[in-house]
């Protein structure tokens, strides 16, 4: 084989690993943009969530937490209970859109929980809610909501860093405080 054919080949071949590296270099480089952009576009849309979150959501926990407030310490009635409800399902028709899929959830079981309330008569209702035990289940599910309420907004984050799972209950709760309180 002639040298001059075998420096041909010998430069060819120089050129097509460049050409190949630089090609693979691009493509990496690409996927690393790309996806620096979908983090940075998840971020906004993130932001722009929790912020119409802080916005809706005080609304929702003041009225669950009137209401647990009215079932611990004063006279739970037929006419509060269903004004409650109206006004949470008042409410759901506007923002329920903005809440996670965890909060959606607890929230669609406690609406569920309520709504059969609402169809009882002041009589029935009196008779079925007239006793300590039922009130404190109505209070429980309400503290779900509220626990779920908060878990969208990120108290538990900024309050406990390294919280890996979801937080459902206030006993929940209570447990990871004791546990950053040693």
């Amino acid at each position: 084989m002639p040298t001059e054919l075998l420096s041909s080949l010998i430069a060819l071949a120089g050129i097509l690993i460049s050409i190949l590296a630089s090609t693979l270099l691009n493509a990496r480089q690409t996927k690393v943009e790309i996806k620096k952009l979908r983090t940075e576009l998840q971020l906004a849309y993130a932001s722009k969530l929790i912020d119409k979150r802080m916005e809706t959501y005080p609304l929702l926990f003041k009225l669950i937490s009137n209401f647990e407030k009215l079932i611990r310490f004063g006279n739970l009635t037929k006419a509060d209970t269903d004004k409650f409800v109206k006004a949470i399902l008042e409410w759901d028709s506007s923002n329920a859109i903005f809440m996670s899929g965890h909060t959606v959830k607890t929230y669609a079981k406690f609406r569920s929980f309520m709504l059969p309330i609402t169809k009882l008569s002041k009589n029935e209702f009196t008779k079925a809610y007239s006793t300590e035990t039922e009130k404190r289940t109505i209070v429980e599910e309400i503290r779900k909501v509220e626990t779920a309420i908060k878990q969208d907004l990120g108290v538990y984050i900024v309050e406990f860093p390294e919280v890996d799972r979801n937080l459902t209950t206030y006993t929940d709760i209570e447990e990871l405080s004791k546990k950053y309180k040693s």
